[in-house]
């Protein structure tokens, strides 16, 4: 179950306002990490916010397309992981040292996974913007109903 919080009002006006935006906010905290977390406010959901508003618009899922194709097509063919290496080098923000201890793996190997998805994708990795339009993508291919990622 998630819960969407508005902030606190006092005028009616504003307690509509916030029945709207409490159920954004639900939708939006659909697409977070599981956690422990019994509700959930604004502050929470951030860029996926966003996204839920705008993900049903064909521009912006043709973004997430784009940005992806080659490791989505490289993972139908291989389902090697490295979209998951990706995803988690990505919500590392970028720390490859990280990387390594969370997927257990050695750091030549870090190195030679995400030095494979740089020559799939055709981006540098170290590379701010490129990091930041790949983890939109993410964030917009996860906020597809399950149905829709195949997952």
């Amino acid at each position: 179950m998630t819960i969407g919080v508005a902030p606190d009002s006092t005028r009616l006006v504003d307690a509509a306002r916030g029945l709207a935006e409490s159920a954004h906010v639900a939708e939006a905290a659909l697409s977070l990490p599981k956690s422990d977390k019994v509700f959930h406010r604004t502050t929470d959901v951030r860029l996926r916010g966003l996204i839920a508003v705008i993900r049903s618009d064909a521009r912006v899922q043709a973004f997430a397309e784009t940005e992806l194709r080659g490791l989505l097509e490289h993972h139908a063919r291989h389902d090697d992981n490295l979209l998951e290496t990706l995803r988690r080098f990505i919500g590392l923000g970028g720390n490859k040292t990280e990387l390594a201890k969370a997927m257990n793996l050695t750091r030549p190997t870090v190195y030679a996974r995400l030095a494979r998805i740089e020559r799939i994708l055709g981006v540098e990795l170290d590379d701010a913007e490129s990091r930041t339009s790949l983890h939109a993508a993410l964030l917009i291919l996860d906020s597809r109903p399950e149905a829709e990622r195949g997952r």
